[in-house]
């Protein structure tokens, strides 16, 4: 698997935009660290693939206003007919 370089500050960074372009500083010293490349596939499925509780959560959430729009709408209707 191929490796990709990655900057590290062992101080403390700080940022600030000079001229329009973001500078950074670091008060200790920059290392070089050789990183693994990972592959999209894998990234997805280690970070971004979605939590089975959260889509839990929005699917009964959907349900739940669902539900209650469709009452609403039944006694607007009921009422309507009612008035």
């Amino acid at each position: 698997m191929s490796t990709v370089q990655n900057y590290v500050c062992t101080g403390t960074l700080t940022s600030e935009a000079i001229n329009g372009n973001a500078v950074m500083a670091c008060s200790g010293n920059w290392t070089v660290e050789a990183i693994q490349q990972q592959d999209i596939e894998t990234v997805f499925a280690e970070y971004l693939s979605p939590d089975p509780e959260i889509i839990g959560l929005v699917m009964t959430t959907s349900l739940v206003f669902w539900a209650v729009g469709h009452c609403l709408g039944r006694v607007i209707r009921v009422f309507r007919k009612v008035s």
